[in-house]
């Protein structure tokens, strides 16, 4: 992983996003994009051009000044933490946020997206916002959403969610690589919604498959039963101290469920714990 695409409106949920992406930019010596968007201005069609050309202008030098602003205050975020030398570029935009952060995610090149996340409790496009779970569903790239209570600590025990779908093997096999550049353990998590049926055999499956990770102990499967899946999801992270949950994104998966609006009312979910997710 050499570029990762850091998207900013210099919120103090973006700056703790920034703290994270520049720990693992250093890690794996990759270089950290600040990307930020400004909308296009609410214009009357029937003004004359230079009218609206002027309007442009402003807005773009407005933009550019709040940007060079908050930069300004970048600093202090690497003060001390021995991440100083980390290249730090930056671009700015005009145009629609979600559009914008996918076509110069994948016109360049980069590796991951780094975002920050507004909520207090629950996983939800409610609480994530829905600007970074509609990037996290349409994003190319892996997507590693930073919920705005989470303060930085070593990553070493990441639970990769799973619902034994074949899809999940290659995402399995990229976050092992992250993992292993990280030095930390991934365990394969799933949970068994319904007494009677037996998936031991599906389990067996994921560990032959992946046997020589689980030699060497990066990786363990495990399965728990809960009636419900993110309770039983937010049990085994309380009682395993998670670091980060990945999973897999695609329709009908465990992801939709923790979109989901009313799944936020029926339980209170880790707010501090950061999401990656991977394209299907």
């Amino acid at each position: 992983m050499k570029k990762i695409l850091l998207p900013t409106d210099f919120s103090d949920v973006s700056i703790n996003a920034y703290n994270y992406a520049l720990h693992i930019a250093e890690q794996f010596e990759a270089e950290v994009r600040l990307f930020f968007v400004y909308c296009y201005p609410m214009i009357d069609p029937h003004m004359p051009q230079s009218m609206i050309l002027s309007m442009d202008q402003a807005e773009e030098a407005e933009a550019m000044k709040k940007f060079k602003e908050h930069e300004a205050l970048l600093p202090h975020v690497v003060s001390g933490r021995n991440l100083d030398k980390v290249k730090v570029t930056h671009t700015l935009r005009t145009g629609f946020l979600i559009q914008e952060i996918l076509e110069l995610a994948k016109k360049e090149e980069f590796d991951m997206i780094i975002m920050g996340t507004h909520g207090a409790s629950g996983v939800s496009e409610y609480v994530l916002g829905s600007n970074t779970a509609e990037i996290m569903q349409k994003a190319e790239v892996p997507v590693l959403a930073i919920p705005g209570d989470a303060d930085y600590s070593k990553i070493d025990r990441i639970v990769y969610a799973t619902d034994f779908d074949k899809s999940d093997f290659k995402s399995m096999g990229s976050l092992l690589k992250l993992a292993r550049k990280l030095d930390a353990k991934v365990t394969s998590l799933h949970i068994k919604t319904e007494k009677g049926i037996n998936e031991d055999v599906k389990l067996d499956d994921w560990q032959e498959y992946f046997w020589s990770e689980v030699k060497s102990g990066i990786v363990k499967f495990a399965m728990i039963e809960d009636e419900d899946v993110m309770h039983g999801l937010n049990r085994y992270i309380e009682e395993n101290d998670v670091d980060m949950i990945a999973m897999l994104t695609h329709k009908k998966s465990l992801t939709e469920k923790i979109f989901s609006r009313s799944m936020t009312k029926k339980m209170a979910y880790h707010s501090e714990v950061p999401i990656l997710a991977f394209h299907e």
